[in-house]
């Protein structure tokens, strides 16, 4: 889930007029951005086609052929007041790729050396020697969908000439995936805590040919798809039209997300939920959350397991700083609190006022970077049905205070 940042009022009006004034800037490029990459609001690319039928050697004279350009789209969109950004995709027979977004300035470019896996009848997965891995399919309109931080649908471009030192298929040099790669792949990945299991899923698995598994609680509803790792983002895209999210039944149909995706300690962060090895311990749970949005400041819980009503659980808090921004903080207080929830068809509604269950005087303790806080509290949560569960934490630098505050479901 992500934190709620509520910066209070800034005594400077002047620090405060600045603040609006970059915070104008910057909103304005993000909108035009969003613009150029997505024009009304949703992608610019058109509906991919079904995949081809094809052998591994004719996949990879397909690939090699001709560079992939997006060149329907931007004819399409040429007289848009942002046009969209001119992607090329190269993979040739060498084993060598490049690629490139540009728009009114360079957006991102790369090279070296690739590889790819048949998966399915007309696509698979390539391996760049980045560390990235992409799904891709080529299709019965001649495109080919490449699975980046957005699904591309790209067209036949120019014809690779030259290809000296070619190779097939067979004899293309291996690209050795990244030891991060490998380790997302290495096991089933189950869920650290009981928080949100409504909607959230409990068990998650990611395998070495571009597809990947979620099972929804314990197993009651899974979700297949295809997922890619770019510069440590997932792009996962589902292909079986179901929803395991009880607020989506009624709008059930394929779907994508991109989210960072990471490791702290022995946990895998995925889409902001920790998850441990299937064969870790299930006594303890642990809650982890990013406070402040961006990695400055690290929430981890861990309690013991399995919370129950009317019986206290010890908690061992530990706010991590990685890094120095926000500068010079101070730390307020801390608290652990919970509101009577109601499931609604469109999600959880509060039914009763929110019931501080524990709280910590901070008394402005300074937190610097690479500092760490813990502290262990018992705390018991009371009551039956769904609660939502609120940890806040209040801190303070000089040029303004903040209140972070993170929102789970527990049901008891």
């Amino acid at each position: 889930m992500a934190p709620n940042i509520r910066p209070h009022r800034v005594k400077n009006p002047f620090r405060l007029l600045l603040f609006l004034l970059v915070g104008t800037v910057a909103l304005l490029a993000l909108v035009a951005f969003i613009y150029r990459a997505h024009p009304n609001g949703v992608s610019s690319n058109r509906q991919q086609s079904e995949e081809l039928s094809l052998e591994a050697e004719e996949m990879f004279q397909k690939l090699t052929a001709n560079s992939w350009c997006n060149k329907e789209e931007m004819a399409r969109n040429r007289r848009e007041e942002f046009p969209p950004t001119r992607k090329n995709y190269t993979f040739k027979r060498d084993g060598t790729y490049e690629w490139s977004h540009f728009s009114d300035v360079p957006e991102g470019n790369g090279a070296g050396k690739w590889n790819f896996k048949k998966t399915t009848q007309g696509g698979g997965v390539i391996f760049l020697d980045s560390g990235d891995v992409l799904r891709f399919s080529l299709n019965t309109d001649n495109t080919l969908s490449l699975e980046t931080i957005e699904t591309m649908v790209l067209d036949q471009c120019e014809p690779v000439e030259n290809q000296s030192g070619a190779y097939s298929s067979s004899t293309l040099p291996p690209v050795k995936p990244s030891a991060f790669f490998d380790r997302i792949i290495a096991t089933k990945w189950v869920k650290a805590n009981e928080f949100d299991l409504l909607t959230v899923p409990s068990q998650v698995q990611f395998f070495g040919d571009g597809q990947y598994t979620l099972w929804y609680r314990n197993g009651e509803c899974a979700e297949q798809g295809f997922w890619s790792l770019r510069e440590t983002h997932i792009k996962r895209r589902n292909f079986t039209n179901n929803r395991c999210d009880f607020r989506d039944t009624e709008n059930s149909q394929s779907y994508s997300y991109d989210y960072p995706i990471r490791f702290s300690d022995e946990l895998l962060i995925f889409e902001n939920n920790p998850y441990m090895a299937e064969d870790g311990s299930l006594d303890t749970g642990i809650i982890w959350t990013d406070f402040s949005g961006y990695g400055g400041l690290i929430l981890k819980i861990v309690y013991d397991r399995p919370l129950q009503s009317g019986t206290a659980a010890r908690f061992n808090i530990e706010i991590r700083k990685p890094l120095d921004d926000p500068p010079g903080l101070l730390l307020k207080s801390f608290s652990i609190s919970q509101e009577q929830f109601e499931k609604t068809d469109s999600g959880f509604i509060a039914v009763d006022d929110e019931k501080i269950l524990s709280s910590i005087n901070l008394s402005s303790l300074p937190l610097n970077k690479g500092g760490v806080y813990t502290k262990t509290i018992e705390v018991a949560f009371e009551g039956e049905g769904e609660f939502g569960i609120i940890f806040k934490l209040d801190a303070e630098n000089k040029y303004q205070p903040y209140n972070f505050r993170e929102q789970y479901v527990l049901s008891l």
